[in-house]
């Protein structure tokens, strides 16, 4: 079963040293909202589980048959990772919901009405190409891409796939032409082990979830 991590570049208006301590403080404010599962202040980092309400629609049928709809409140459990790159916060989260309310409903607490600014982490190629280096073997085996010229006035996109691998430059007709990489999926093998990895432009990886803890830590130190 694969694993869907997306990652957002966060801006807050305190310094990045105080990040522990605001967390530590939100969690003890909120415990219903924030649970703490660990904290490493050497790396100014912070694992949680965030605990964020939504509503869903759900039916009921009556006994003549009639169906009526209403909404009802949930709770989704979303495990945060936060912590300090070179240049800003990184708020990396697994399985999390379409939305990014949860961001929201994090930042609050964290800012305290202060002002914050999140935005999808872009997955460049130079970032790809270094983390695939970490391992004994990559090989590119799917990639979608769009926004290549076709003709004056047209582009297209596309998705093109090979179990035996795909060359540098994803297609021929590709090579030395403009385009944008929508997602790159590879092969990697280490330590006598093969998996698959997919990295999408828009800011998120989908990774086999027993090789999760291989993956993500390389990642994470090169973002």
């Amino acid at each position: 079963m694969q694993t869907k991590i997306r990652f957002f570049s966060v801006t807050f208006d305190f310094h990045g040293h105080e990040l522990i301590s605001r967390v530590k403080a939100a969690s003890q404010r909120a415990p219903e909202n924030i649970v703490l599962a660990d904290l490493d202040e050497t790396r100014v980092s912070a694992s949680l589980y965030l605990f964020h309400p939504r509503k869903i629609s759900i039916a009921r049928r009556d006994a003549d048959g009639e169906v009526t709809w209403e909404s009802v409140e949930t709770l989704d459990r979303v495990a945060v990772k936060i912590h300090m790159s070179k240049k800003n916060a990184v708020i990396s989260a697994v399985n999390s919901p379409r939305s990014s309310k949860f961001i929201d409903s994090l930042m609050s607490e964290l800012c305290l009405g202060g002002r914050y600014f999140y935005e999808s982490m872009e997955i460049d190629e130079n970032l790809i190409k270094k983390h695939v280096s970490k391992f004994d073997a990559a090989r590119l085996v799917s990639a979608k891409v769009r926004d290549f010229a076709v003709y004056e006035g047209a582009v297209g996109r596309f998705e093109v796939t090979s179990k035996n691998g795909l060359m540098d430059e994803i297609a021929p007709f590709l090579r030395g032409k403009f385009y944008r990489v929508d997602s790159l999926t590879y092969e990697l093998t280490h330590k006598f082990s093969s998996f698959l990895i997919t990295y999408s432009s828009s800011g998120s990886i989908k990774i086999n979830d027993t090789h999760m803890d291989m993956i993500l830590p390389s990642f994470e130190k090169l973002i």
